[in-house]
């Protein structure tokens, strides 16, 4: 229990508290290195996902999502040719428009808006930006998802999946 804890360490001499703590330490920078790699492994993944996605597609396409991976995924997006970016749509545009980025809020949806890509990295708020997206018009055949799903998380946590894995995953609950 606690109380044993604090008696215990009363009863230490100093050196062995200076040691617990360097201990305790050590541990700490070891979980925040553990937690960064994850970080970074995680991002790697997207960018090389996002990179097989854009790869094949050619003309106009418009994303939905402004956060860390939204911004990797236009990143790319304008660094290949032959792709139009149309829209980028963020439900915070205000916010990231104060920030500089060119951001819309989302809004009607037609053919011109080509391939819809998703960059949000959790597949609940997919969901529900896919069924958004689908109430101001868009297609279902246009919309391409790129999310990382912690269920599948035996095979790799990053997955990428094209819109009928969503729709097949909500016909089955």
């Amino acid at each position: 229990s606690g109380s044993e804890l604090r008696y215990s360490l009363q009863r230490c001499s100093p050196e062995d508290l200076e040691y617990a703590e360097s201990v305790k330490q050590q541990r700490r920078e070891a979980d925040s290195g553990k937690a960064a790699h994850k970080s970074q492994t995680l991002e790697t993944e997207w960018e090389e996902c996002v990179k097989r996605i854009i790869h094949s597609l050619v003309g106009k396409v418009s994303v939905y999502g402004a956060g860390k991976y939204g911004k990797m995924t236009v990143e790319q997006i304008r660094r290949q040719k032959g792709i139009q970016l149309m829209h980028w749509w963020d439900c915070n545009a205000e916010i990231l428009r104060a920030e500089g980025y060119s951001v819309e809020l989302p809004g009607a949806v037609d053919d011109s808006s080509g391939i819809i890509l998703i960059a949000v990295a959790d597949g609940k708020t997919v969901s529900e930006i896919v069924h958004t997206l689908l109430d101001y018009g868009a297609k279902r055949e246009r919309i391409v998802t790129i999310i990382r799903d912690m269920g599948f998380a035996n095979k790799s946590d990053m997955g990428c999946w094209d819109y009928e894995r969503i729709f097949a995953d909500e016909e089955s609950q």
